[in-house]
């Protein structure tokens, strides 16, 4: 086994067919079938020259020995001659072949494997070359044929050939020889056409994915450096924008404790609009500023127990749910694989609002899991005010958008935003059902895996 696969590699290497052509050309696949055809030709020759030399020479047909062991010497000088090229060697094995199959049939008549011979290189000859080539064979075919036929008409030799058939007996059986060339190579032909099509369809495909693949890597780059840039601007908003937002309402405060036995009850509500302008500015760049990192600064998705997650959130809300003396019931929930502090932050803003928007009576907030098929669905349910979902079941899922006076209900108007973020992030989504003065429930779905 290692001596045949030595054998292999060394004329594989010999004949350079990895470098004939691109893998993906029907070339390639036509000189791979030929090098293969060489690599069992040989050492079946081999074997089958013995005998035939021997019967030969049994048979007192010295010529015929001698010219097997000439087609023999062809196909090793074809083999192992690293100087010829590609198309050189086909076209030598051709003749070969060609120059075989006369022989075959002068000594041994057309009962012999000379007919087989010719529609064998007809074959191959749709197999290794181009169509337009390979058309030559019935061409070739055709004229050694009719020169058969004269040489059985005319009787010009003693050969076992013209021995055996008169002329209407060779006609009918070359004729089969010539219809079956010409029906291997067209339908050889419709073949490669086909496969060559398909190799060309593919390699635009192949091309046109590697176009998309790289406005894809030239899109993610841009998008990275927007993300960078984004994140530039979180810094921006939460330190530079942030720090004249203190300073006017330190400043204001401060100009009202000292000044305000100087200013009338109209001046000191001016002040308050401009401290509460100010502090509503620092909400929305607060808002905006944990909007924009979502993205940027999500952290590694890790199994998390969503319950012990729940009952930890309900805990940094304690002293507004005791202030409001909301009552919370959650159900068992499951675990999955999230980034847990965004997820702790989705069930904070959802609570929250259940909290705010609720008038005089006191919050009731309920909390639910149920399995689907792939996912789980969550649920918020509260008593409060509500609103029309149909109406404005989108705008409250927009940035900045607030169905609800600022004095009477404080926000920024960006916690439903980021949850519908954070969610889509996690490959979930969110949704509201509510009716107004009937309270509301927001559902939102994770992924199991």
């Amino acid at each position: 086994m290692g001596l045949w696969s030595k054998y292999k590699k060394h004329i594989e290497r010999n004949l350079n067919v990895s470098s004939a052509a691109e893998f993906q050309s029907l070339d390639y696949w036509r000189n791979k079938l030929f090098v293969t055809t060489l690599i069992y030709l040989l050492p079946v020759s081999l074997i089958a020259w013995v005998p035939g030399v021997v019967v030969s020479l049994i048979g007192k047909l010295p010529l015929l020995a001698l010219l097997d062991t000439v087609a023999l010497f062809f196909f090793v000088f074809i083999v192992f001659n690293a100087r010829l090229k590609m198309l050189t060697r086909k076209i030598l094995f051709v003749i070969t072949l060609y120059s075989l199959s006369v022989v075959l049939l002068f000594f041994l008549g057309a009962l012999g494997p000379g007919l087989l011979y010719l529609l064998a290189v007809s074959i191959y000859s749709g197999l290794i070359f181009p169509i337009r080539f390979s058309r030559y064979s019935i061409i070739a075919n055709l004229i050694f044929c009719i020169l058969f036929g004269l040489v059985i008409q005319f009787e010009w030799i003693d050969a076992p050939l013209v021995a055996s058939h008169n002329l209407g007996s060779w006609i009918a059986v070359s004729s089969n020889l010539v219809f079956l060339s010409a029906i291997s190579v067209y339908a050889l032909d419709i073949l490669f056409t086909g496969l060559e099509t398909t190799i060309q369809s593919e390699a635009r495909v192949k091309e046109e994915l590697q176009e998309e693949r790289a406005t894809l890597v030239k899109a993610l780059d841009m998008l990275q450096d927007k993300n960078n840039d984004l994140e530039q601007f979180s810094y921006v908003t939460s330190h530079d924008l942030q720090e004249p937002l203190r300073m006017v309402t330190n400043h204001m405060k401060v100009f009202k404790r000292k000044y305000g036995d100087q200013i009338d009850a109209s001046g000191h509500e001016l002040i308050d609009f401009a401290v509460d302008g100010a502090l509503r500015m620092r909400r929305l760049i607060d808002g905006l500023l944990v909007y924009s990192r979502i993205s940027t600064r999500g952290k590694e998705f890790v199994s998390t127990d969503l319950t012990q997650l729940l009952q930890d959130t309900l805990l940094d809300l304690s002293l507004l749910i005791e202030q409001t003396g909301a009552q919370i019931s959650y159900d068992s929930l499951p675990t999955l694989s999230v980034d847990a502090a965004q997820i702790s932050l989705v069930f904070q803003n959802l609570i929250k609002n259940a909290i705010q928007f609720c008038d005089e009576q006191p919050p009731q907030i309920k909390i639910k899991a149920q399995e689907m098929n792939k996912t789980y669905r969550f649920s918020v349910e509260d008593n409060g005010i509500g609103f029309d979902a149909e109406r404005y079941a989108g705008q409250v899922f927009t940035i900045f958008q607030k169905l609800h006076p600022e004095r009477k209900y404080e926000g920024a108007g960006v916690g439903l935003v980021v949850c519908k973020k954070i969610l889509e992030r996690h490959g979930g989504e969110i949704w509201a059902k509510s009716q107004e003065g009937a309270g509301s429930t927001f559902y939102f779905m994770l992924p199991k895996n």
